[in-house]
């Protein structure tokens, strides 16, 4: 439920944010067209003379009572699409901070790895090549020439590792 590696809830999330924000802006626009038919209403009908003025002031009255009343609701619906948006949001970022939390704990794994393979490798290069140069000398030198070259060679890996071994401390 936490973690959404097929991306299924991020499209979920994604598609109900899309509704709720299609759905505020059609309360928007049923407002803006109940506004326009009253403009309309009084530009078309209140100038011909069809009604008397009690009539009008009556018409006046239910339009300004329907208006009333249709804002009224529309403010409820969305300050109610407003709500849940923001839990969807939520539920979004809680979602992709579990997924990087994850991630980084995949990270973690990795970098583990790689610190291993570096130590490892760190300690036997030097072993690796002294056991290079080792028999190549040993077929062409003396064995007092031998053991008068490894051994500065030898000590110098055992230094170089004490190195790097205190700096990753």
């Amino acid at each position: 439920l936490m973690f959404d590696d097929s991306f299924h809830l991020s499209r979920t999330y994604f598609a109900a944010l899309q509704t709720l924000r299609r759905a505020s802006n059609m309360v928007d626009d049923t407002i803006r067209n109940w506004s326009d038919l009253r403009r309309r209403w009084n530009s078309l009908v209140c100038p011909s003379g069809m009604f008397s003025d009690d009539d009008l002031a009556d018409a006046a009255h239910n339009w300004d009572t329907a208006t009333a009343i249709i804002e009224a609701r529309a403010q409820r619906v969305q300050a109610t699409i407003s709500r849940k948006s923001e839990e969807i949001k939520s539920l979004r970022d809680g979602l992709f901070n579990a997924t990087s939390l994850r991630e980084a704990g995949k990270s973690i794994a990795l970098n583990r790895a790689i610190y291993v393979f570096t130590v490892v490798t760190v300690l036997y290069t030097p072993i690796g090549f002294l056991a290079v140069r080792l028999p190549a000398e040993s077929h062409t030198a003396p064995c007092h020439k031998l053991s008068t070259k490894t051994r500065p060679a030898g000590l110098l890996g055992i230094a170089l590792l004490l190195q790097l071994c205190r700096r990753w401390k």
